[in-house]
């Protein structure tokens, strides 16, 4: 004799189901929010791998965020496009925010990508990867911050910004997307985690310019 399942016992193994998925859901999705913040370092040392190429190449220099007109190339466009010192463009976006994912489909997506530091708005200046104290307003280069998540405040979809500055006031600011914390690549060659506290107190930046 075949045994069935009743109209109740199913009713009961669906409910059981959906709490245990209530649980693990939360969990799944910070494993996962944990594995973008991973790949996120891994894809800032890529393109701190790439800018210190340039550096060798043009003097120590790191390219500008955006030439000197009649050139409008920005320094995503610069490493990607010109050298090829980046072989993958898609390691130039974080993974954990918008747009999420290199699509060259999208107007402008070279500007949507880890925020470089400028040395002015002036268009053509660069920063040196090699300095003294001195340069760096006393901050040498293992703490001097080059690249990192960043965010447009100014866009309705807070977008990813291509460059940003951090010791003056503007709208594009240093994103703690992952778990209250921000990745960070600096002119010596290493990357970190940084909260707020870390990133105003240690690494010199502007308080105004820290978005949570």
């Amino acid at each position: 004799m075949k045994t069935r399942f009743t109209l109740i016992e199913l009713l009961v193994v669906i409910a059981i189901l959906s709490i245990l998925a209530s649980l693990l859901m939360p969990v799944l999705g910070k494993a996962l929010s944990i594995a973008r913040a991973t790949q996120c370092t891994s894809q800032q040392r890529q393109v701190g791998f790439a800018f210190m190429q340039y550096a060798e190449d043009n003097g120590g220099y790191a390219p500008t965020f955006m030439e000197a007109l009649p050139q409008v190339y920005c320094y995503t466009q610069i490493l990607e496009l010109r050298g090829e010192y980046l072989k993958r463009g898609d390691v130039l976006i974080c993974p954990e925010w918008y747009p999420y994912r290199y699509d060259t489909s999208v107007s402008g997506i070279y500007y949507y990508t880890y925020g470089m530091r400028v040395k002015s708005w002036v268009r053509g200046e660069c920063i040196r990867l090699t300095r003294t104290e001195a340069e760096t307003g006393g901050l040498p280069p293992s703490r001097f911050i080059m690249l990192c998540d960043s965010i447009k405040t100014t866009d309705p979809a807070l977008p990813q910004a291509n460059c940003i500055s951090l010791n003056t006031s503007h709208y594009t600011k240093v994103h703690l997307r992952h778990n209250g914390k921000g990745n960070v690549w600096f002119a010596d060659g290493h990357s970190a985690a940084a909260g707020a506290n870390d990133l105003t107190s240690t690494y010199g930046v502007l308080v105004g310019q820290v978005w949570e």
